[in-house]
Order: C-alpha cells, then sequence, then structure tokens
C-alpha cells in the first residue's frame, strides 16, 4: 500500500518532462539575455558616440567638467557588465 507522502508525489515522468521544460526555458532566456546585451551594448555605444560629438561641438572650454562625469557613468556601467559576466560564468 503506497504511503500518503508517496501518493502526493507526481510520476517519474512528469519530473521529467518538467526538467526537460525548465531546461527549454532557461536556454531561452539565456538567448534573451544575449540578445539585449548586444542592443544594450549598441545603445551604450550610440549614446557614448553622441557624447563625444557635443563634447567636440562645445569645445575644450567645459571639456573637463563633462568628461569627469561622464567617465564615472561609464566605469559603473563597466562594473555592472563584469557582474553580469560574473553571474553568467556561475550559471
Amino acid at each position: 500500500m503506497p504511503s500518503l507522502a508517496s501518493a502526493a508525489q507526481p510520476p517519474k515522468e512528469e519530473l521529467l518532462l518538467e526538467i526537460k521544460r525548465l531546461r527549454d526555458r532557461i536556454k531561452c532566456l539565456e538567448g534573451d539575455n544575449a540578445t539585449m546585451h548586444i542592443k544594450l551594448s549598441k545603445t551604450q555605444k550610440d549614446v557614448d558616440q553622441r557624447l563625444t560629438e557635443i563634447e567636440m561641438q562645445i569645445g575644450p572650454d567645459d571639456d573637463d567638467e563633462i568628461t569627469s562625469g561622464s567617465c564615472s557613468i561609464i566605469n559603473n556601467n563597466s562594473s555592472a557588465e563584469e557582474e553580469e559576466k560574473n553571474r553568467e560564468s556561475f550559471i
């Protein structure tokens, strides 16, 4: 006679199907993540390029103030990218 605990557990086939479904979902999410990373990198590159164009139009007078502000933003983005790569490596 099966115990109450074993009666509550789904059959092995159902568990295997769920494992397969979850693995497929992980692959899909990893693909989405890679796509979003590429889009983000392109957007950051475009913003950086536009920022450089604007800084060149303004001229060298206020360049030091503007550059120091943009560098801190770039450094924050770089550390966020490194954190994301570390997270992906862990998986």
